[in-house]
């Protein structure tokens, strides 16, 4: 499978609400993500913010298993920082680069 340029932003995009996506994607532009592991089904990350935090996105197909160790995480299934690293995995063609048909958190 060809990859697209937005194989995980595109499918989760309706998971992630509008302020979510742009905090996520303002943390990312400003290079807070660093990419702590990098393998074909496991991506690590610390964002920097206000705080550090620690993300983890699993390929587990279908689904992208995600976490991360900020307050509003725990009561949501989503955060600017899971987001945030989500563009830093697609910048850098991680997890599979769209090989895997991703639909659920």
């Amino acid at each position: 499978m060809a990859s697209s340029p937005d194989y995980l932003s595109r499918p989760f995009s309706p998971l992630f609400g509008n302020g979510l996506r742009t905090r996520g994607r303002e943390y990312w532009s400003q290079g807070a993500v660093q990419i702590t592991r990098n393998e074909p089904d496991r991506v690590e990350a610390f964002v920097r913010g206000a705080r550090e935090y620690r993300v983890v996105l699993r390929v587990q197909a279908p689904r992208l298993v995600v976490a991360c160790t900020c307050p509003f995480f725990m009561d949501n299934e989503a955060c600017k920082h899971i987001w945030a690293v989500m563009l830093e995995a697609e910048r850098g063609l991680m997890l599979g680069a769209g090989e895997h048909q991703l639909s659920q958190l």
